[in-house]
């Protein structure tokens, strides 16, 4: 996503604060990360609270509020919405195509004709009528990854985007992997093509080896 900034006039401050900011936790997170002090939001709370001593904290926190400009998307490569499609080509049972992002979400509707479920009512409305008529379906992680019962229609997932937290990643396997479901096996398919998405894979996996010990 590219920032279209109004006017064309960069907010220079908020650029460089939010830069610094994230570029301290970055390295924060790649060499001294550790249980409750794992994520920009434990990072942000704690400096908060003073018990971590931020050195870009207070500049970002003047600016933070600032509203971020709009985006619009750059495609750079079209091998994740033709791959996907080429995906559920060769698939016999329909299945939940999960999507993080809104851009790419519209991309695999556009190229593969399944409904596109997002937030609000309409979505939700959506994804029902897509269960109940075993229809491949694109949704939201956000919108519909927790609270939706999907058993009845789907036991085969493909997740576009793997989310870097358990928490998130357990409530999307159990929209399938529930009471209720009558099919022998239900699976989830996760893309982990790149470094990034590997990663996120890592620490979910880590963060829920952690939850099983400590609770």
């Amino acid at each position: 996503l590219r920032w279209v900034w109004p006017n064309g006039k960069k907010d220079l401050e908020w650029l460089q604060a939010r830069r610094d900011w994230h570029c301290e936790v970055r390295e924060f997170l790649r060499d001294r990360a550790k249980p409750g002090m794992d994520s920009p939001f434990f990072l942000a709370t704690a400096a908060i609270r003073g018990t971590w001593h931020s050195k870009t904290w207070a500049a970002w926190a003047r600016v933070k509020a600032r509203p971020a400009p709009p985006t619009e998307a750059v495609w750079l490569s079209s091998f994740m919405v033709d791959d996907v499609a080429l995906y559920v080509e060769g698939l016999k049972e329909p299945l939940v195509i999960w999507a993080e992002h809104v851009e790419l979400g519209k991309a695999l509707t556009a190229k593969g004709g399944w409904p596109l479920c997002g937030a609000g009512e309409e979505g939700a409305v959506r994804l029902r009528l897509a269960c109940e008529r075993k229809q491949t379906v694109v949704a939201s992680i956000k919108a519909h990854g927790t609270g939706k019962n999907l058993q009845g229609g789907y036991a085969h997932a493909l997740v576009t985007t793997p989310p870097a937290n358990a928490l998130t990643t357990e409530q999307m396997l159990g929209r399938l992997h529930r009471q209720g479901q009558s099919a022998d096996e239900v699976y989830y398919d996760f893309y982990l093509h790149t470094d990034e998405f590997k990663a996120a894979m890592r620490t979910a996996i880590e963060q829920a080896h952690y939850r099983e010990q400590t609770m």
